[in-house]
Formats: C-alpha cells, sequence, structure tokens
C-alpha cells in the first residue's frame, strides 16, 4: 500500500456488536487520503471475518490476523506496518468524529507538533454524552510544546494524573521510528506506563482543545474483567510510576501522596469484583488478600496516606481500614456487600 496522512490502528477484539460503527466512522472520514489497519487479535467472535469483509468493500482497508497479544501487542502490529505519517489508536468498541482526521492533521502541521493531544466524549450504548474529558493535564492557555515546556508542563501532568487514555493522542511515525512501542507485558493501565515515555522522546507536543473522539462506557470492556492477577498488574503500574517520579525529579509530598493513592484506589476498586464475586471458595479469597498484607509496595503506599485524606467513599475508607489492620474477613464481606 502506498504511504498515505494517516494511518489508524483498530485492536479488534470481542467487539463485533461496536465494530461496525467504528469501521464506518473511520470510513467516512473527510478526509480521504488514509488507511485503516484492523488488528483482528485472535477474536473468537465473527469479528476477524467481518475485517475481511471490511477490507474486500475498501482498499484502504488491511487486515492483519494474528495470534492474541492482548491491546498493546495488537496496537505495535498496526503501527508496525503503518504507512502514514500520522498514526493514531482507535479502540474498536468507541468511534471519531467525521472531522477526526482532517482536524488533527491540519493542526499538526499548521503548529509542527510530533504528538497531539486532544479531548473525548463520554458516551453511552446510544451514543448519548455523558460528559466531555478534557485530559488529566492542565495546558491552560497554551496550546504547544517544545522539549523543555514538554519536561516542565507534560512531564508533571503526568506526576499528578490518576490516568492516561492513548486514545486521544494523534502522533507523527517518527515517534514510532524512534522505538516507541507498546510493552506487552503490561496489560493493565498500558496506556499510562506508554505515556511516561512517549514523551521523553518526542520534540513537540501539540493540544488541541476540541473533542474528537467517542468513548464508550462498555461493560463488557476489558477494563471490566477482573482477576486477582490484575491486583498484581496494578502494584506493578505503581512501581512503574514511582520510577519515573524519581528519575525525572518529580518527588514532592503532593506527587508521591497522588502516587499512593492511584494504587489504593485502583486496587480497592476492583476488591468488589476479585473478592466479592460467587463461585470462588472464601478460603481462596482469604489466601489472596493475605498475599496482598505482605506485599513490600502496597505497604509503603499505604503509610503515606492518612485515612481522612483518602478520596473513596465509605467502601473504599471501611477496605484501606481493614488493609492497614490485617481484617481479611472484613474485606471479603465488604466487597460481597458492595457487588450486590
Amino acid at each position: 500500500m502506498k504511504e498515505c496522512l494517516v494511518s489508524i490502528v483498530v485492536p479488534i477484539y470481542s467487539v463485533e456488536k461496536y465494530l461496525p460503527k467504528c469501521v464506518e466512522s473511520i470510513r467516512n472520514q473527510t478526509l480521504k487520503d488514509i488507511e485503516i489497519i484492523l488488528v483482528d487479535d485472535e477474536s473468537p467472535d465473527n469479528c476477524g471475518k467481518m475485517a475481511d469483509e471490511y477490507a474486500a468493500e475498501d482498499d484502504r482497508i488491511r487486515v492483519i490476523h494474528q495470534k492474541n497479544k492482548w491491546l498493546g501487542g495488537a496496537r505495535n502490529s498496526g503501527m508496525k506496518v503503518a504507512k502514514g505519517e500520522y498514526i493514531a489508536c482507535i479502540d474498536a468498541d468507541d468511534y471519531i468524529a467525521p472531522d477526526y482526521c482532517e482536524t488533527l492533521y491540519n493542526f499538526a502541521k499548521e503548529n509542527d507538533c510530533e504528538i497531539v493531544m486532544f479531548n473525548m466524549n463520554i458516551v453511552d450504548d446510544n451514543g448519548n454524552i455523558s460528559r466531555v474529558k478534557y485530559g488529566s493535564i492542565d495546558f491552560k492557555k497554551k496550546i504547544v510544546f517544545r522539549r523543555n515546556d514538554i519536561l516542565d508542563t507534560v512531564y508533571k501532568g503526568l506526576a499528578r494524573c490518576y490516568s492516561y487514555n492513548f486514545n486521544v493522542v494523534f502522533f507523527n511515525s517518527s515517534i514510532v521510528k524512534k522505538g516507541f512501542l507498546f510493552d506487552e507485558d503490561i496489560r493493565y493501565a498500558e496506556d499510562y506506563e506508554a505515556a511516561l515515555r512517549v514523551y521523553k522522546i518526542a520534540d513537540s507536543v501539540g493540544y488541541c482543545n476540541k473533542a474528537l473522539y467517542y468513548y464508550r462506557q462498555n461493560d463488557d470492556s476489558i477494563m471490566h474483567v477482573v482477576k486477582y492477577e490484575r491486583l498484581g498488574q496494578i502494584i506493578h503500574l505503581y512501581n512503574i510510576r514511582e520510577k519515573f517520579i524519581l528519575e525525572n525529579n518529580l518527588v514532592t509530598d503532593e506527587n508521591l501522596f497522588n502516587s499512593a493513592h492511584l494504587l489504593v484506589k485502583l486496587l480497592i476498586e476492583k476488591f468488589p469484583m476479585v473478592f466479592g464475586i460467587k463461585g470462588k471458595k472464601y478460603s481462596e479469597k482469604r489466601r489472596e488478600i493475605i498475599e496482598l498484607f505482605k506485599d513490600r509496595s502496597l505497604n509503603e503506599a499505604v503509610k503515606r496516606i492518612k485515612t481522612k485524606r483518602l478520596k473513596m467513599g465509605l467502601f473504599g475508607k471501611l477496605c484501606f481500614i481493614s488493609y492497614k489492620l490485617r481484617f481479611p474477613d472484613v474485606i471479603i464481606l465488604a466487597s460481597k456487600m458492595y457487588s450486590r
């Protein structure tokens, strides 16, 4: 396939209900000089077949069928073969505005930006917008950041924020040529970890204050499928964040508190889905919680947080206190009641 202006990479896994809307929104872009890379990540439903049918209808679409590599691995497969001057990653259960490519490409070119960040609309299954997410970094009035500005503003913003969504990142293919890919061993919050690395190699970052992405809150999403192993992945994310703060001279009381709070908040939010579910032996739940009691990183984070500063409701505070006092049975009971 010849080179084009924009490559859109779409990982596909168990989303046949949403895939038509996603692909339609990309095919109908006002900017026509694009390619669409559908990465069938060994999807167990009809997504792979649907992707092939789309490719037969539109020569701008190509399909990659691969063994399951999860989200980061699927994105990497698409990014490695992308021919576009700029690249974007879109989740298959989401969709984009008709002028998404045209607006972001023109903004990037006019402002000489390697990376462009923008806003997203949070929508339900019916497409109703519940709110607009303006991103985790406060850009004030400035819209373009060069090398020193990236260090002073974007890095500090990343240290303060609780999460990051790579779906609102539009980037030049030079970023991939510089060696940027997703870490395929990280299967939770891989976007946040990727953000910590990508801005180190970018020479210029722009902020386009438009909501061009429609993020669907979908209960079938991978973010809502939780096993005990996920808790370990969340702790791994915390360790990555801690290293980032230390290596970039961002050690402040606020950043250390936010880092610890991120870990505790994310873990406790998952407790009902790990310890409150049926079909899992009580003894197994208890054993898993006791394992958490021994985790050095988690214990470190818990020490930084006073209960009154915990930004969670009654359930969160009850679990936090129970963890500090080593009461696994209370955590199980609270999780079971909350899950109902």
